[in-house]
């Protein structure tokens, strides 16, 4: 599974009301953090995902 199908997969789930958490996706995906971070970056500057700081943590989210 990728990293852009898991955030979809979540997003749907919640409808897109609350984000995917970084911890979530690295033990999903069983990426270490940089490697999850590297990955984000494209993501984000594909335009394809926002991050948003949250009350736990950083959150993605899919760009609407």
């Amino acid at each position: 599974m990728n990293l852009l199908q898991t955030i979809t997969e979540n997003q749907i789930k919640s409808k897109n009301q609350s984000g995917t958490t970084l911890p979530f996706l690295m033990q999903r995906l069983e990426l270490s953090s940089e490697e999850l971070k590297r990955e984000l970056n494209i993501l984000r500057l594909d335009g394809k995902i926002i991050a948003r700081n949250g009350l736990n943590g950083r959150l993605v989210f899919l760009k609407k």
